[in-house]
């Protein structure tokens, strides 16, 4: 970075995790400058809440369960900090929705789910934020979300926040409470133009609070969109809100495919696509192949945001096989992976959840379901952690 000159950037989000976003709070020019440059040269911190006592018997427990795996050094970030982008998709262990992961926010959980990520080598997570939580007790949610960035800075992480989501059911009190999908906002607010600037107060809210935080990759307005004229005019509102808002924030929409860009293309910073089952691995090399061509063409970074497996092939085609595909992710030209998922879960689509599907890496315990595709993701043979099969997974896989 231009005005922390020696400090390297993981020095810069420790410091900043160590100090939250107080760190950056209300700081401009020089005097932001200053306040890098300084926290920088702090000790590093753990980031977690302050409890006013000591550690609790889980919070020690956690402490043990992260110190079983081998450590993988994370990559820079590089230029403009959206390339070299290796990030997965999180949500925690057992959480199925937005709503969940911030109404049951454990902190000493999330830290060492953090630290999972770490020490697998990533320097990314893209994660759900959720309007819903945030309208219902805004200060909880912002309390929680300052810890979530702050430790995630301070582990040389940078989040990838997802303000809004498309798919599943309406955020009514009976639902979200489900293992199910929430939609935020919900039906009714999405298909009223007049209703739109209570979502804009929380685009407003968060780019203004984020929007300087260097644990911050970019905001992802909303997470697949889809092609509907009420969704791709409410995503393009809420991305000129954020510039307005913060005219230097990093922007980006998590559209499914790669054609749909171009009904953004020039109101964001970074592309993305999800190609989550390629039928085989050269399927997904070519797709990798056009994404390049599409980022050359628009002249901006490109992300593949979700990715699972190949389609097909051992041990069973609901199972992760993330060794199908990371060698191919790993050695393309994009500027920017994250797989689906890092904690271990049944599968987010209900449709494929039903027929037996999960995904993810991590257990609860510190273990990972499949060594060899920890591995492959981890780009180092060497790399070690126990591997573990909850019993909750015996069930799952092909009928």
């Amino acid at each position: 970075m231009d005005d922390t000159e020696g400090v390297s950037r993981r020095g810069v989000l420790a410091a900043l995790g160590a100090g939250g976003i107080g760190a950056l709070g209300g700081c401009t020019g020089s005097t932001r400058r200053d306040a890098i440059v300084a926290a920088a040269t702090e000790p590093e911190s753990s980031g977690a809440v302050p409890s006013g006592g000591t550690a609790t018997a889980r919070e020690t427990e956690i402490e043990t369960e992260t110190s079983a795996m081998t450590e993988q050094p994370s990559p820079s970030l590089e230029g403009n900090g959206l390339s070299n982008v290796r990030g997965a998709v999180y949500l925690p262990y057992r959480v199925f929705n937005h709503y969940q992961m911030w109404d049951r926010y454990a902190p000493a959980e999330i830290e060492r789910d953090l630290t999972f990520a770490s020490n697998l080598g990533l320097n990314s997570l893209r994660a759900f934020a959720s309007y819903t939580v945030w309208r219902e007790n805004p200060a909880a949610f912002r309390d929680r979300f300052d810890h979530f960035l702050g430790a995630a800075a301070d582990r040389g992480i940078a989040v990838l926040p997802m303000l809004f989501e498309s798919i599943g059911v309406d955020p009514t009190p009976s639902n979200v409470a489900r293992d199910i999908p929430i939609r935020s906002p919900g039906g009714a607010v999405l298909r009223n133009r007049g209703r739109w600037g209570e979502t804009a107060e929380f685009v407003r809210w968060f780019a203004a609070r984020y929007g300087d935080h260097e644990g911050l990759l970019a905001l992802e307005v909303m997470n697949e969109p889809g092609e509907l004229d009420h969704r791709v005019a409410f995503v393009r509102e809420m991305l000129r809100v954020a510039r307005e808002t913060h005219p230097t924030v990093p922007l980006t929409v998590g559209c499914k495919t790669l054609d749909l860009n171009r009904q953004y293309a020039d109101a964001v910073d970074a592309l993305q696509f999800h190609h989550n089952l390629p039928p085989t691995a050269d399927q997904m090399r070519q797709k990798l192949g056009e994404a390049s061509d599409l980022s050359a063409e628009v002249g901006k970074p490109v992300w593949l945001t979700e990715w699972q497996r190949t389609r097909a092939g051992p041990p069973d085609k609901m199972l992760p096989n993330y060794d199908s595909l990371a060698d191919v992710v790993r050695d393309s030209d994009i500027d920017g992976e994250f797989f689906w998922q890092l904690m271990l879960n049944p599968a987010y689509n209900l449709k494929v959840r039903s027929m037996g599907r999960i995904n993810g890496v991590f257990t609860e315990d510190g273990g990972v379901y499949s060594l060899e595709g920890a591995r492959a993701l981890a780009g180092f043979d060497e790399w070690d952690a126990p591997q573990i099969r909850p019993e909750w997974t015996e069930t799952a896989g092909s009928e």
